[in-house]
């Protein structure tokens, strides 16, 4: 199972939060969320890579301390909270999201 941050260019963009991968393949894992678009998918032009998922599976925007989850037209879907999302805007500080077999929990800074 191949998970990994490639992120591009990150100097100049702030942190807004982490994703951290707490259930199925790469638990432990932990990634930096930067302000702009970050895509999550299987593809490796994705700022973060994690084999199993699809090829550009969801994203998350942060800008100005609001965040938007939006599914990428997957097949499997992306779920916040155990509700299938296709664009979500979030106002928790901490929240879950499955995407396949895996379960992320985004925390915001």
């Amino acid at each position: 199972m191949t998970v990994f941050a490639i992120g591009g260019n990150n100097l100049d963009r702030q942190i807004c939060g982490w994703l951290a991968i707490v259930e199925g393949p790469g638990r432990g894992k932990a990634f930096r969320i930067y302000e702009g678009k970050n895509i999550i998918g299987s593809n490796l032009d994705c700022d973060i890579v994690v084999e199993s998922l699809e090829p550009h599976h969801f994203s998350i925007r942060c800008e100005g301390g609001v965040v938007i989850i939006t599914d990428l037209d997957s097949d499997s879907g992306t779920y916040i909270n155990g509700e299938r999302i296709l664009r979500k805007e979030v106002e928790n500080d901490e929240i879950k999201i499955t995407a396949r077999d895996i379960v992320f929990v985004l925390k915001k800074i």
